[in-house]
């Protein structure tokens, strides 16, 4: 397929139902989205302070650069502890994908992992 004959990812592509529709993989974009913001770890609860581990998510980005959705698809870090990190991607605002030099909504999948990572203590 050309470009301009890609479809965007339907709910079905996504592995669940009830997940947004119409966002596109990022290997069929023109450009891919950018992070403008990195991710701000912040945890309420002491005991989340120290991170250690990988996590994988995945990434629903709108055409205006917001992330509108996350599930993460594998982790060994601490239940807790991926929800802080899910939590923190949710904030991060980027420059969002184009596909044929439009703004689209785009689907990411993010590994990241943590070596004794420390939060600072408030």
């Amino acid at each position: 397929r050309s470009d301009s004959e890609k479809e965007p990812l339907t709910s079905e592509d996504a592995w669940h139902p009830s997940l947004p529709s119409g966002y596109f993989p990022g290997d069929n974009l023109t450009v891919a989205p950018k992070a403008l913001t990195d991710p701000v770890l912040e945890a309420d609860d002491p005991a989340d302070y120290s991170i250690m581990g990988t996590i994988v998510l995945k990434l629903w980005i709108s055409e205006k650069g917001d992330v509108i959705y996350t599930v993460f698809l594998h982790t060994d870090l601490s239940e807790r502890s991926a929800l802080v990190v899910e939590k923190a991607f949710q904030k991060i605002r980027f420059i969002p994908g184009e596909l044929n030099g439009k703004r689209v909504g785009t689907v990411v999948q993010v590994e990241v992992n943590y070596e004794n990572f420390l939060l600072p203590e408030e």
